[in-house]
């Protein structure tokens, strides 16, 4: 008897180096689905090392591996800047194609505050101008962030207060979206949500501590060994600048570090590791938290394609 169409959308959550590409892989082919990746590195292209990007090919807007097609993966240039608003925009719209074709879609990322931002929605922020950003990224370059901290707490005290002067892209946002507004960016979480009209199954891979920091340290080896800081060279060679969007997170800012003399080789994969476990630990705190998936236990016996079954199971028994 051929099963009906899932009214929820499996969503598969996990934690860096956890395996859940492989999983979604195994669980499209079950369900004959297409996979929207909920990943905010991987939407970058020429970084697929860094970014554990799988390999697969260009087939349009398409990014294909073992035959299923994947959406949101490796399409921008690593100047472009892409938001949490962005990806709930895209993923909306994919959901309904995907659907159309007669397909599943089923969402695998880790990239926690993205899919939040699908589900429950954001406030509707005025999009880039960015003009105005290429002129503050410039004069941040020139004097430093300082300036800028300084002028967002003049013009946005709340938000000044909560964002750092480490998150230099919100700093800039928020100045660009009271520039664009005249209303204070701290002011716009009070405006009226748009929530996602559809429902979601969410699940997790579940590993224990020391396996998973195992695995950070193994994936991690492997990406020093196979050339993430000669991928990050090669983008700044075609002229992008170290500060652009693609390598502002962990592991590229320390392999442009490597580059530029500022910190030595061999303290590169020390730092790669710690960093991974750090934004390991802050991911599963959010999903504990704020994603409270429905776990799947995971241990180094763990078979992609046994998972993928079990979550199938678990979609048709509690489809809502």
């Amino acid at each position: 008897m051929q099963e009906l169409p899932l009214t929820s959308i499996p969503v598969i959550l996990g934690q860096t180096a956890s395996g859940k590409t492989s999983v979604g892989i195994d669980l499209a082919k079950i369900l004959d689905g297409e996979i929207i990746s909920i990943d905010s590195r991987k939407v970058y292209e020429g970084l697929p090392i860094g970014t554990a990007t799988p390999n697969g090919t260009r087939e349009g807007s398409r990014y294909v591996v073992d035959g299923v097609t994947h959406h949101l993966m490796s399409f921008l240039p690593p100047d472009q800047p892409y938001n949490a608003g962005d990806f709930a925009a895209d993923a909306e719209r994919l959901i309904q194609e995907i659907r159309a074709r007669g397909k599943t879609p089923i969402l695998v990322g880790g990239t926690g505050f993205y899919f939040k931002a699908l589900e429950q929605g954001l406030p509707p922020l005025p999009k880039a101008d960015l003009p105005f950003r290429k002129n503050l990224e410039n004069q941040m370059k020139k004097e430093g962030v300082t300036p800028l901290q300084q002028e967002l707490a003049s013009v946005d005290p709340e938000a000044a207060r909560v964002i750092t002067e480490k998150d230099r892209h919100k700093i800039i946002r928020a100045l660009e979206v009271f520039h664009s507004t005249g209303i204070p960016f701290s002011q716009w979480k009070h405006q009226k949500k748009r929530v996602s009209q559809n429902r979601y199954n969410v699940m997790g891979l579940q590993f224990a501590k020391d396996l998973l920091e195992k695995r950070i340290e193994e994936r991690s080896q492997y990406m020093f060994e196979s050339g993430m800081i000669e991928e990050t060279a090669t983008v700044l060679k075609k002229g992008f600048s170290p500060d652009c969007h693609a390598l502002a997170s962990f592991g590229y800012r320390e392999a442009v570090a490597v580059i530029q003399g500022k910190m030595p080789r061999r303290d590169f994969l020390a730092r790669l590791i710690k960093g991974t476990k750090a934004y390991a630990k802050r991911q599963q705190t959010w999903f504990r938290t704020q994603g409270r998936p429905a776990w799947f236990p995971c241990d180094s016996t763990s078979k992609s394609a046994e998972i993928a079954l079990r979550m199938k199971a678990f979609c048709y028994t509690r489809p809502t």
